[in-house]
C-alpha cells in the first residue's frame, strides 16, 4: 500500500526542475547582471522562450505606477524571442523590490507586441544565445 501510495505521488506531482540561470552579461547604468533560466527555454520553430532576470545595485532602478517609491532589486521577466526574424516580445514580469514587496504584473497587458532587438543592446546579447542554444 505505501509503495502504491508512493507511486502516485510521483505520477501527480512529477519531478521538480531547479532553475539553472547562466550568466549572459554584465552591463552599466546599475544593471549588475544579465541571467538566463536555461532550463526555462521553450523551443517551438523559430520562437524560443525564457525566463530572463536582471539584477538591480542597490538604489539603481524604481519600480514604475504604485511602486514608483520602492527600488529595484531583482526583476524576473518572461520573454519570447523570434530568432528568424530577431523579435522579442514580452510574456510576463516579476518585480523584487529592495523592502520585501513583489509585485507580479497582471497577465491583461501580455503578451507585448513585437520588437525588432537593436543591434548592441543589452537584448541583443540576450537573443544571440537563446537561438545559439541546443536543447539537451
Amino acid at each position: 500500500m505505501k509503495l502504491t501510495c508512493l507511486l502516485a505521488l510521483l505520477l501527480v506531482c512529477g519531478t521538480a526542475q531547479a532553475s539553472e540561470w547562466v550568466l549572459i552579461s554584465r552591463p552599466a547604468d546599475g544593471v549588475d547582471e544579465i541571467l538566463v533560466d536555461v532550463s526555462s527555454i521553450e523551443v517551438k520553430g523559430a520562437i524560443r522562450r525564457a525566463l530572463v532576470k536582471m539584477t538591480f545595485a542597490p538604489e539603481t532602478h524604481s519600480g514604475t505606477g504604485g511602486n514608483a517609491n520602492r527600488w529595484l532589486s531583482e526583476s524576473t521577466d518572461r520573454f519570447a524571442f523570434n530568432c528568424d526574424e530577431e523579435t522579442h516580445r514580452l510574456e510576463g514580469s516579476t518585480a523584487h523590490f529592495s523592502d520585501g514587496t513583489v509585485h507580479v504584473e497582471s497577465p491583461a497587458g501580455y503578451p507585448t507586441r513585437w520588437k525588432r532587438v537593436t543591434p548592441g543592446t543589452v537584448a541583443s546579447g540576450v537573443i544571440k544565445f537563446i537561438c545559439a542554444w541546443k536543447p539537451r
